[in-house]
């Protein structure tokens, strides 16, 4: 009987544990729909609000580090061939949010990649989406 209830206990506390986020924007998702060149659209989910959110974008994909500052340290999975800030948004109250705009030839085939910034050194970044 004592074997069951520190069984069931544990089984309890593992669920407990599997269920919390273990890190802020743990799911942070990206997605992209649209037509490249043409009008896209970027929504999220799993932002934490009020952080604003940076657009980033690159030619390729890699682990660029950001350099010491504002998210220092933080390795998004975007190279450094034509990285760039697009710019910066707020998050909604949910944690969810849409942005769109016109992508010229340029960008086709180009990736995507959010980066939450929270305030601390190291910020969540979202999955890595490429533009079609």
């Amino acid at each position: 009987m004592r074997y069951r209830s520190s069984s069931a206990a544990l089984a309890v506390l593992v669920l407990m544990l599997t269920g919390a986020r273990s890190a802020p924007g743990q799911d942070f998702d990206l997605t992209i729909s649209g037509a490249c060149p043409g009008r896209i659209v970027l929504a999220w989910r799993g932002a934490m609000p009020p952080n604003p959110l940076a657009i980033c974008y690159s030619h390729e994909t890699g682990t660029f580090r950001l350099p010491a500052g504002a998210c220092g340290g933080t390795i998004t999975g975007l190279g450094p061939r034509g990285l760039r800030l697009v710019r910066v948004i707020p998050s909604r109250p949910d944690g969810q949010g849409r942005a769109g705009g016109e992508a010229t030839a340029e960008f086709c085939g180009g990736y995507v990649q959010l980066i939450l910034f929270t305030g601390y050194s190291e910020c969540p970044v979202s999955n890595v989406a490429r533009l079609p």
